[in-house]
């Protein structure tokens, strides 16, 4: 440690905070990108808005990799710019997705289909975090399927046509 020490503590806190975000995953986003999202929220609305429906369409392409039978597809540029404009004109909704209840079960979001039980089961009936889950789905979900769908179909096409050249 013979470096200054802005470096000691730049790596200690880099090394702590990688700790904390795989150790305790919910509680880093409410206190991390809830602080931000806030300080946002306060200051520049826009920006706010900007990153939340970036933060869903993240959610929207991991969503799709999930469903898809091709890891690496991701969806359209113009069908995701659709879904996050939409985001943008609800502001119940983008209000409701950057809360830090909602923050709490986001790496849930990100892991596990949003139309498994599980999801359903984790959260109370009357919670926030069932609302905005109920919400994508009805919302959003469809489409991301519809668009995975196609992806595959897009997919398998080019493969059968590669084979039939050969």
């Amino acid at each position: 440690w013979s470096g200054p020490k802005f470096y000691r503590y730049y790596f200690i806190y880099s090394m702590s905070n990688s700790f904390v975000k795989w150790l305790l995953p919910g509680l880093h986003a409410q206190l991390a990108t809830g602080t931000w999202l806030g300080l946002l929220k306060s200051t520049n609305p826009g920006a706010y808005a900007e990153n939340v429906s970036n933060r869903l369409r993240m959610l929207l392409i991991k969503q799709a990799q999930m469903k898809s039978s091709n890891k690496a597809a991701t969806l359209p540029k113009e069908s995701l710019d659709m879904l996050c404009n939409r985001l943008k004109e609800d502001q119940v909704l983008l209000d409701a997705l950057g809360s830090t209840s909602t923050l709490r079960v986001w790496h849930k979001f990100e892991s596990t289909a949003l139309d498994n039980p599980k999801l359903m089961e984790l959260a109370n009936p009357q919670s926030q975090e069932r609302w905005v889950l109920e919400a994508l789905l009805a919302g959003y979900y469809d489409d991301v399927l519809a668009l995975a769908r196609d992806g595959n179909l897009i997919a398998a096409a080019a493969k059968a046509s590669g084979k039939m050249k050969t």
